[in-house]
């Protein structure tokens, strides 16, 4: 929010609760929302650097949201992140333009309930461009589902 560029969120420990199914409960959040963690808007914030964390519980581990159609985000990398027991999205990014997601471990082993659309370890929506999901470890009890949803 508001052009937080180049930051780094590094080798951090965040405890959510893994009882709530709260969407205000969200481990790192980029956006343009101050109100949710997945909503749409203009957030500005390009070159951000998300490694080394722990995210445990929480709505959402991770979310990198921009504006597919008028504001997107450039060059965010969310890397070797252990990210566990969240109730929908492990990560979840709108709106990139060349972002990297790499080595991340996702997993729920402790998180007995699920939202309405089962639980996404990595969703991907519409308007990326150059966008890098690789080298994943996803350990899911359960139907595990990653998603990519990508329309130019």
């Amino acid at each position: 929010m508001n052009d937080a560029d180049h930051n780094t969120v590094e080798n951090c420990t965040i405890t959510m609760t893994n009882v709530s199914t709260s969407s205000n409960y969200a481990g790192i959040v980029i956006n343009g929302s101050a109100t949710s963690p997945t909503a749409v808007g203009t957030s500005n914030c390009d070159s951000n650097l998300i490694v080394g964390n722990t995210i445990d519980g929480g709505y959402a581990g991770i979310t990198l949201v921009g504006n597919g159609s008028t504001s997107e985000i450039y060059g965010n990398k969310v890397l070797n992140n252990t990210i566990k027991d969240f109730y929908t999205y492990g990560i979840y990014i709108n709106g990139n333009v060349g972002s990297i997601i790499a080595n991340n471990n996702i997993s729920r082993p402790v998180r007995s309930a699920v939202s309405n659309f089962m639980p996404y370890t990595l969703l991907v929506l519409v308007e990326m461009y150059g966008l890098m999901p690789m080298l994943f470890t996803i350990l899911l009890v359960g139907t595990p589902q990653v998603q990519v949803v990508h329309t130019v």
